[in-house]
């Protein structure tokens, strides 16, 4: 369980309590190769009013440097497609 900013790995699944501390940051891997995967959850159903961001480490996410989740409940994880961090689902 994740409460506050913190550097995600190839292949983890993180559960990301922002109710703890409020909105917080983690930050994708560096240097991904193509293929690298992390998952998210907002296990107690925050993300809505204190945010999640991904930020993409020097990568895109979805287009965009961060990606803010924002719906309580989510579940996604993120490929790396080899330019940028694409979402799964």
């Amino acid at each position: 369980l994740k409460t506050a900013a913190y550097t995600a790995t190839n292949g983890e699944r993180i559960l990301a309590d922002t109710a703890t501390t409020a909105a917080f940051t983690i930050t994708l891997p560096s240097s991904p190769k193509t293929g690298w995967t992390v998952y998210f959850h907002d296990p107690n159903a925050n993300w809505n009013t204190d945010n999640l961001t991904l930020d993409g480490n020097g990568k895109n996410v979805m287009g965009g440097a961060t990606l803010v989740l924002s719906a309580d409940n989510d579940t996604l994880g993120v490929v790396y497609s080899g330019t940028e961090w694409r979402r799964l689902f």
